[in-house]
């Protein structure tokens, strides 16, 4: 739903991702992350009410802004739920949506909040959601989502970094996985450490995990996008694509 590093580009609101799963009788959804004007995008591929749970990875506002805005959607919109959505993040999660709010204590109400540790598991419908210390200087979490594939009777898993430098615990969550959605917030070039990856190290990321593809995210809207595609294809000898808004990735 919205892919762009750290602040909106032109064509893309900040990081939001829908996981979608076959659920039997339904499609299971699930929101991980939802920056800053991405409730927008979510609108057009599904009911914001119709949720089933909304993970966060942090407290930065490229990562979680619109919780507060879907908290108004819940109160205020046309959508109803007759049990609260669960939202999940890392502790002081709940408090951050409060703040964004600007002190809104009933920013919560619509919401079954519940703050994790590094190293949780826990069961969203049919999939299978462990977490791992991210590399950030707030409070971060790494997700490993794990379920039922779109071929029959076979079990796909997707890593998503969130915000992370370089991070042995966030290497052995994505050990394995079919797709691994990895931040390069630096692209080309380098910045503060404990931020962010450079392009070159998410391809080395999924080269150390053994994944089955890498899929690029989190680029600021100024950032090289084909030199950030050209540097992790020189870590990684797997198939690779950048992020786009709308974009698809059946696992």
């Amino acid at each position: 739903m919205g892919c762009s590093g750290s602040v909106a580009s032109a064509d893309s609101a900040t990081s939001c991702y829908l996981v979608e799963v076959d659920a039997g009788d339904r499609v299971y959804r699930l929101a991980a992350d939802l920056g800053s004007g991405a409730i927008g995008a979510l609108q057009r591929q599904a009911d914001p009410a119709g949720l089933d749970a909304v993970l966060l990875t942090h407290g930065h506002p490229d990562h979680m802004a619109d919780a507060y805005g879907l908290s108004v959607y819940l109160r205020y919109g046309p959508g109803s739920r007759e049990t609260p959505l669960p939202l999940v993040g890392p502790s002081g999660i709940g408090a951050r949506v409060v703040d964004v709010g600007g002190g809104d204590d009933s920013a919560l109400s619509p919401f079954a909040v519940h703050e994790v540790d590094p190293g949780d598991e826990g069961t969203f419908g049919p999939l299978t959601v462990t977490t791992a210390r991210a590399n950030h200087p707030v409070p971060a979490l790494a997700y490993r989502f794990t379920g039922p594939s779109v071929c029959d009777g076979k079990t796909a898993t997707l890593v998503y970094t969130g915000d992370t430098d370089v991070s042995d615990d966030v290497a052995a969550l994505a050990q394995g996985a079919d797709v691994l959605l990895a931040e390069a917030g630096w692209g080309t070039g380098t910045g503060t450490p404990g931020y962010h990856l450079t392009a070159r190290q998410a391809g080395e990321l999924a080269q150390r995990a053994g994944v089955g593809r890498l899929v690029l995210t989190h680029l600021a809207p100024w950032a090289d996008r084909d030199g950030s595609l050209d540097a992790a294809a020189d870590a990684f000898d797997g198939d690779i694509q950048l992020a786009v808004p709308g974009a698809v990735v059946e696992l």
